[in-house]
């Protein structure tokens, strides 16, 4: 529960950054995505590359991220983004935690409904499916952190936490001027 760095020789100007940086509850166990990038226990999407996805629906990268070097952007704000995995991912030994989310809207004012978000084992939406209803109300205009209970999403179906494969984050009837990035997906044990 303790993090430092310092230097003994420490000048004016000295500017330190971190990027990225995670603690997790088990090994890594060596896993690796497509493109080489580390992945943790609890790591659903990334967002710093498409090698995760077998298919994907209305997404770009863009370089407006939190986390990483890249994020997930809606490329029409009316039609939402979802993809499935390559991989199934467990998130099981987090069924009593949360889903982490970073999520930008870049004017909220732009929103006339609220946005939702899905995690499903069926490969598609509205099947088997935890989903979370992201109040506008809540949201700011700009990043927006977000630790969304799993034990109080809606359920559709019977989702397998052990093989996630597939979200999707939209919202109805948006201002066309609506932008929306997704970045940093992972559950956690945090309530």
């Amino acid at each position: 529960n303790y993090f430092r760095i310092f230097t003994l020789q420490h000048k004016k100007g000295l500017e330190t950054l971190f990027d990225d940086l995670y603690a997790t509850a088990g090994k890594d166990n060596g896993k690796k995505s497509a493109c080489g990038e580390l992945l943790y226990a609890g790591d659903i999407l990334r967002g710093n590359c498409t090698c995760y996805l077998k298919s994907f629906f209305n997404l770009q990268l863009t370089a407006k991220c939190k986390a990483g070097s890249y994020a997930y952007a809606a490329k029409n704000s009316a039609a939402g983004i979802f993809g499935t995995l390559k991989t199934p991912v467990d998130i099981s030994s987090y069924r009593n935690g949360t889903v982490h989310i970073w999520l930008y809207v870049n004017d909220v004012d732009y929103l006339t409904a609220d946005m939702n978000f899905e995690l499903s084992s069926s490969g598609r939406s509205d099947q088997d499916e935890y989903e979370w209803v992201i109040s506008r109300k809540s949201l700011k205009s700009g990043w927006n952190e977000l630790w969304l209970p799993i034990r109080k999403a809606f359920v559709t179906g019977t989702p397998d936490l052990t093989g996630i494969n597939y979200f999707r984050l939209f919202t109805t009837k948006p201002d066309t001027k609506l932008e929306f990035i997704l970045d940093d997906v992972y559950a956690s044990f945090k309530k």
